[in-house]
């Protein structure tokens, strides 16, 4: 998040939302990277992290706020983990559809959410 700071260290004068995204974005990269690892324990590992990174405050200011939240989600985050919606392992699929509800249950606007799964969960039963 460094580029959201002036040479002396202080906040610039105007932030945009989009640089907050793609600086929070940053920050969890390597977690959604890990997202499609051909490895089951790094995928699962990397869901697990996602539900503490985006949901859990550890008392550091880590949780972003709402806004930047639903704009990573529905713009990045969601994608790749609907991806896991369809992964191997039982339990990566689990925690998945535990990462979607409970980031629904948070974010103020869960109409992309809801445009994004509709499709992938008929996929998945077939219809």
């Amino acid at each position: 998040m460094s580029e959201l700071l002036d040479e002396h260290g202080y906040p610039q004068e105007e932030v945009t939302k989009e640089q907050v995204v793609s600086a929070y974005l940053q920050t969890v990269q390597r977690t959604l990277n890990r997202l499609s690892d051909p490895d089951l324990k790094t995928r699962r590992k990397a869901l697990e992290m996602l539900l503490v990174c985006l949901l859990e405050d550890d008392g550091v200011g880590s949780i972003p706020p709402l806004d930047v939240l639903q704009a990573a989600w529905d713009d990045t985050i969601l994608g790749l983990v609907l991806r896991c919606l369809s992964d191997t392992s039982e339990k990566c699929r689990e925690l998945a559809v535990q990462l979607i509800q409970k980031v629904a249950d948070c974010i103020p606007e869960v109409d992309v959410t809801v445009k994004q799964l509709v499709p992938v969960m008929a996929d998945l039963m077939g219809t």
